[in-house]
């Protein structure tokens, strides 16, 4: 027996219908109706096609994309891989003094000193310690060696995902290796000289945007209440995350391009 397509056996029983039907019909009417079960017909054929090229595609991506494995990073067996950081102990203890995120009051009355590039904010956080003080990496990574975000007088990169953390104003450990995998425990170096005080400088960057680290230490590890410098109503977690400008023309305290600046959402 022929095989008809769904469409042409749709079409064949309209006409019959119509043929049923139109007995009475004028030769005009039934031309119109001719023409409109037509019309229905093309558009039902078009709309299975449709249908089946969308579910042929799915199942050609289906199968060209592989389950992939995601390696584990060190210390987290049966945990899946880290996709951002997370500090799960502070990199120095005791911090003396903190430095907050974005729109601190030294940033303010700094910003064309140290932060023409930034837009007039402070594109870090700092806790406050001795030269000598050891610094920890305080979760987990990869070290990727010296950062382009605070070098003097040296700087730690750890690659987490997407993610570089930089520990700046730091002397580096040299027993550092390359591409070493890091845990909370592990020694990045020791506080550097600063002229504007000694002191460990965390930034946190993804692509061309800096995050604010608070953001990114286990509940109970970070103390809001203890980050102050800042001009009210500004407080430590007033700016979430910022891309840099490209010049002191446009700075935030000048409030100049600021829809350039992420105010709200959490990274």
């Amino acid at each position: 027996m022929p095989h008809r397509s769904n469409a042409g056996a749709a079409l064949l029983i309209m006409v019959a219908v119509l043929v049923i039907m139109g007995g009475c019909a004028s030769p005009e009417e039934l031309a119109r109706r001719q023409g409109e079960a037509f019309v229905q017909t093309q558009q039902a054929a078009i709309g299975q096609t449709a249908e089946s090229l969308r579910l042929t595609a799915e199942a050609a991506i289906k199968d060209a994309i592989p389950d992939v494995q995601l390696p584990q990073l060190p210390g987290q067996p049966g945990q899946p891989a880290a996709s951002r950081p997370q500090f799960s102990r502070l990199p120095v203890a005791s911090p003396e003094w903190y430095g907050g995120f974005g729109a601190n009051d030294f940033a303010r009355d700094n910003w064309r000193k140290y932060y023409t590039q930034l837009g007039g904010l402070h594109n870090g956080t700092d806790f406050g310690a001795d030269v000598g003080t050891p610094v920890y990496a305080g979760l987990y990574g990869i070290y990727t060696g010296p950062s382009t975000d605070a070098t003097k007088p040296g700087s730690v990169a750890i690659s987490v995902g997407g993610f570089r953390v930089t520990f700046g104003h730091v002397v580096p450990d040299t027993n550092l290796k390359l591409n070493q995998e890091v845990s909370p425990d592990t020694l990045l170096g020791t506080v550097g000289d600063h002229p504007s005080g000694d002191h460990l400088h965390i930034s946190i960057r993804e692509g061309s945007r800096y995050h604010n680290a608070l953001l990114f230490f286990e509940p109970g590890l970070i103390n809001q209440s203890e980050w102050g410098g800042y001009t009210p109503p500004a407080g430590p977690l007033s700016i979430h995350s910022f891309i840099p400008m490209s010049t002191d023309k446009a700075n935030y305290w000048g409030e100049k391009n600021i829809e350039l600046l992420d105010l709200k959402g959490a990274p």
